[in-house]
């Protein structure tokens, strides 16, 4: 497998589950399960580098508010980045779960408490 196969296998698995993970489902097991393969393709994701990072970055224009939430959140906590910021704002204008979840993010970072969404697969390299 490529590079380019590679990072478009862990885009497709971190989007998959994070589409998943948007329907809040009530099993808890599952719940997790899903979260931790989002995390664990951030993680690899980042193993590629600049184009781990890079497709990981393209996924905040991604049709699913799900995905972006989750996207905007790590980049948030790591980069500061104004897309990033603008986009959990879209978010958090809506309706239901997802808006209340770019909310609470969003408050989180304006009073520095925000962390990665990844755990310590999403710290931040020093």
């Amino acid at each position: 497998m490529d590079i380019n196969e590679a990072v478009g296998a862990l885009i497709q698995s971190f989007r998959d589950a994070a589409i998943e993970k948007g329907e809040f489902h009530p099993d808890s097991k599952r719940d997790a399960k899903l979260h931790n393969t989002m995390a664990r393709a951030f993680a690899g994701l980042r193993g590629y580098g600049d184009e781990g990072q890079n497709a990981f970055r393209k996924l905040l224009s991604n049709d699913s508010d799900a995905v972006v939430g989750w996207v905007a959140a790590q980049l948030l906590y790591e980069h500061n980045l104004p897309e990033a910021r603008n986009a959990l704002k879209r978010i958090a204008s809506g309706d239901g779960l997802l808006a209340f979840d770019a909310e609470i993010t969003l408050e989180e970072y304006d009073k520095g408490r925000l962390g990665s969404p990844f755990g310590k697969y999403g710290k931040r390299a020093l």
